[in-house]
């Protein structure tokens, strides 16, 4: 038994041996081949093309301006005519609050007024025809009338008197009863001012009632006028804050309407990418909810940074007018940072550059053999590069097995264009 299992062994064992043998040839005859063939290499072919070197955010869609609309008065909500999401014009009309209260005040003042007006009529013209239709003063011309007849009867006697043809104490009762008449006629004439003035005052006062009610319905016109809550800016409803039958107070905000007319993304940029982007750099939206892609720039970054996530807000603005009533506020944006971009370059993958301590190179392949061409290099992204000059378009460079290769050496394309 332990005869046959030796047998066995040796068998195998000689089968191996074969086996190795084989390959070895096998492999000295690929060996043989490759130097003639050359250095087995794989290939591409150097294309013009963009290169950009960016950083990859993810922003919210924002309206540039939020306005908040509150009630300048506190009322009772009677209607509401619009809803969240409506798009409202300038001056829309929004809601009403109750101006019943304000409207009987405004009649009980307008009646007010309009009797105050038809006394301030009547006392205008009063004061008016005063001087010429006063009973006070037709007395006052009668006693002037008689003054002066006094007066002219004076004359008389006083000739007679000096004559001695009347007695003194005849003429002394004339003098007196002169004097009595002339303080009469001054004390009439200044109860007539008194009078005169005494109305003048009562018309002003009224005139000055007239105007403080006039004042009021004003204001209260003003105030009923305010019962209506209008839209100050076209936009967007956010959201409303009241229901019918609420009472509405000026310390809430009754509506935010999001100003439709400029729109803004909003990114929260890490503080290790700060200082690769800059105002006015440029940057690519991609609008996923609308499957829309945009060039804009950078408008704003923020001068405050969170002190405990370390990201600073940056803010872009979309300028393209013919697209914000397609954007939806609060979507998300797709932010790519343009950091560097090279245009209209050879690309060429970065596993084909040969760096070395002096420069760097390149293998380029023609008619079987490569050289060794140095280059210079632009940006790098991902796996590309792109070259600034030492290569041009349609000529192909070595991308494999570049350690065996050497300036002039012999090569053979197992992989890639035009393989041979």
């Amino acid at each position: 038994m332990k005869k046959k299992i030796i047998f066995f062994i040796v068998i195998l064992i000689s089968i191996l041996i074969i086996i190795m043998i084989k390959n070895n040839q096998s492999l000295k005859k690929e060996t043989s081949n490759s130097l003639d063939l050359g250095v087995p290499i794989q290939v591409e072919n150097v294309e013009f093309g963009n290169l950009t070197k960016s950083i990859h955010y993810t922003g919210l869609m924002e309206s540039k301006s939020t306005v908040n609309i509150s009630s300048k008065i506190t009322a009772e909500i009677k209607d509401i005519y619009v809803n969240e999401g409506d798009r409202v014009e300038q001056g829309t009309l929004m809601a009403k609050l109750d101006d019943s209260k304000l409207i009987a005040n405004k009649k009980t003042l307008e009646s007010k007024l309009k009797t105050l007006q038809i006394n301030s009529s009547y006392l205008s013209q009063e004061v008016s025809d005063y001087y010429t239709s006063s009973s006070a003063i037709y007395s006052l011309e009668k006693l002037e009338s008689e003054i002066t007849y006094l007066n002219d009867q004076k004359m008389k006697m006083k000739a007679l008197l000096d004559a001695g043809a009347i007695p003194k104490n005849t003429y002394d009762e004339l003098e007196q009863k002169s004097l009595s008449m002339d303080i009469q006629k001054n004390e009439l004439k200044s109860t007539i001012d008194n009078n005169y003035e005494s109305l003048e005052n009562q018309k002003n006062m009224l005139n000055s009632q007239i105007e403080e009610l006039k004042t009021m319905i004003d204001e209260i016109d003003m105030t009923i006028k305010d019962t209506e809550i209008r839209a100050p800016l076209s936009g967007n409803i956010r959201v409303i804050n009241y229901e019918k039958g609420d009472l509405a107070i000026g310390t809430k905000p009754f509506v935010t309407i999001d100003d439709r007319n400029e729109m803004k993304v909003l990114v929260s940029v890490s503080e290790k990418d700060l200082s690769n982007i800059k105002e006015n750099g440029k940057v690519k939206l991609g609008i996923i909810g609308r499957g829309l892609n945009l060039d804009a720039q950078i408008t704003k970054i923020s001068s405050y940074m969170n002190s405990k996530t370390k990201m600073t807000d940056v803010e872009i603005n979309i300028n393209q007018e013919e697209i914000l009533d397609e954007l939806i506020i609060g979507s998300t944006v797709d932010v790519e940072f343009v950091i560097e971009e090279s245009e209209n370059s050879p690309l060429i993958s970065k596993e084909s550059l040969v760096k070395q301590t002096d420069a760097t190179y390149v293998y380029t392949v023609k008619d079987g053999l490569v050289t060794k061409k140095q280059v210079e290099i632009g940006i790098e992204v991902k796996d590309k590069v792109a070259i600034l000059n030492g290569i041009e378009t349609g000529e192909k460079i070595a991308i494999k097995n570049l350690k065996n290769l050497y300036d002039g050496a012999k090569v053979y394309i197992y992989q890639g264009e035009d393989k041979e």
